[in-house]
């Protein structure tokens, strides 16, 4: 069966919501960096302290 080709618009919404969350998953993962490295810096700081 041959799909039904879709309307322009159609295809730009797609890749707009597309778009929106692959940036939602990069600002999740800066964040859990940002996070860890946070974390990191504390241990390093409390290790060089004692």
């Amino acid at each position: 069966m041959i799909p039904l080709p879709q309307e322009p618009s159609e295809v730009r919404r797609l890749a707009r919501k597309a778009r929106s969350e692959a940036k939602r998953q990069t600002q999740k993962e800066i964040t859990r960096m940002n996070e860890n490295k946070e974390q990191q810096n504390k241990l390093i700081q409390n290790n060089e302290k004692g």
